[in-house]
This record gives structure tokens, sequence and C-alpha cells, in this order.
């Protein structure tokens, strides 16, 4: 049986949220069961983990992505800030300006780098909440120009690998997109067919795109009407 110190259990709470992660591109054949993660996202719902006693914190740490050991999770979900309000507060944008670009912004990658520390096989997820809003161009659709967010989303990705040496293999397109009330309408698909692209011009094939969140059917039309839209999610 694993075994943790009672004061690391009673601080679990204040920053894990759990992701049970089931996917299928295979229509027929049902569904995949791909593990059980964290999240950390939402805004600031781990920032206050560095303030924590060291040794508490690493037990904690420990507990969740230590394999066979407790919780043992195999996926890190976490947001990709964008300096905007997303529940629980705010998490840092690593691109402010089409000029900008500061890869060690945010708390995010020091959480993601102390889960690899721990389990050098954990899967890595990296998921907007929310856009830079430069990226709207003057209006409030952060894929007015797919191109200039695919390359946004892409140097997040290159953030991770070239400076903290992080291997991000998965990315979810917009959380809560069609689900959340007062956003654009808006429509996915073109921007992940770029996003595909800026990533496997860059050396990142391997990462995986999530479909949008939304109603089933909405999600499955588009995929079974263009290939294109199949091949290049996940």
């Amino acid at each position: 049986a694993s075994i943790v110190s009672t004061n690391a259990m009673k601080r679990m709470d204040v920053w894990l949220g759990v992701l049970v992660v089931v996917t299928s591109t295979d229509f027929t054949s049902g569904l995949r069961f791909d593990g059980i993660g964290g999240l950390s996202g939402g805004g600031a719902t781990s920032t206050f983990l560095e303030a924590y006693d060291p040794q508490v914190r690493d037990e904690i740490l420990d507990w969740m992505f230590k394999p066979g050991f407790a919780a043992s999770l195999g996926i890190l979900k976490v947001e990709i800030g964008a300096d905007d309000q997303t529940t629980d507060g705010c998490e840092s944008c690593h691109m402010r300006s089409p000029t900008d670009l500061n890869c060690n912004r945010g708390y995010e990658w020091a959480l993601m780098k102390q889960a690899v520390q721990r389990n050098p096989n954990i899967t890595l997820y990296g998921l907007p909440w929310g856009f830079a809003a430069w990226l709207g161009f003057g209006t409030t659709n952060p894929y007015h120009n797919v191109t200039a967010t695919a390359d946004y989303t892409a140097k997040w990705v290159e953030c991770g690998r070239d400076t903290h040496g992080l291997n991000i293999s998965v990315l979810g397109l917009w959380n809560e997109a069609w689900a959340a009330s007062g956003r654009p309408d808006t429509d996915p698909w073109e921007y992940a067919l770029a996003l595909r692209s800026r990533l496997d011009s860059s050396g990142l094939a391997h990462v995986r795109i999530i479909v949008p969140d939304g109603n089933i059917n909405d999600i499955l039309r588009p995929l079974q009407a263009n290939a294109s839209y199949l091949a290049a999610t996940w």
C-alpha cells in the first residue's frame, strides 16, 4: 500500500483537479482509456504550491507523480496562460505582443519539470483557457488570423522543448470554447489545420491535437465529412 503523510494529504485539495482522458478517432471500435492525470489550470489553481514547506511540497509532488506510489498520475494537463482571468485567477502569457516572447513566465514550467523529474514518461498536455488579446487583431475572436494563433501556441510548445527540456506531446484547442457563454461564434477547424502545419514544420509532428470541446455531434460531423480535420486531430 502507498503511504503519504497526513500533512501532504491535507494540502492536496488546494491545487489539483483530476483528469480522466478517454479518446478515440475510430468510430467503430469504441472509446480507448488513455489514463488518469492532474489538471493545473483555470487560473492560479496551483500557484500556492511553492509557498509550502519544501518537505511538504515534495511529499505532495511524490504523492501525485511518483510511479507506483499513491495517485501515480500519468498525465499532467496545464493551462497555457494568457494574462486573462480564467476562473480562479490569471496565468502569465508567454507572448504579450507579436514581437514579445518570454519562455520563463508563469509557474507551470516548474510544475511540469517536477512531474517529469518523478516520472520521465508522464504525458504533458497544454490547453489555453484564453488567448492574448492582440491575437484578435481588433476583434474578440482569437481565430481571426489562424496562422498567428497557431504560431503563438506552437511557440509555447517550443518554449517547453528548447528552454525547459520538456516534451509537451498533447495540445487542446480552447477550453470549453463552444460551451461557455459570451465567447465568439468561432470555427476551430481551420485553426486546428494551421496548428498542425506549424507544429509539423518545427519538428513537433508527434504533438497530438485534441478535437474541440463541445457537443458530440458538432465534433463528429466535421470529422466524418473532412479527412483533413480527422488527420490533424486526435
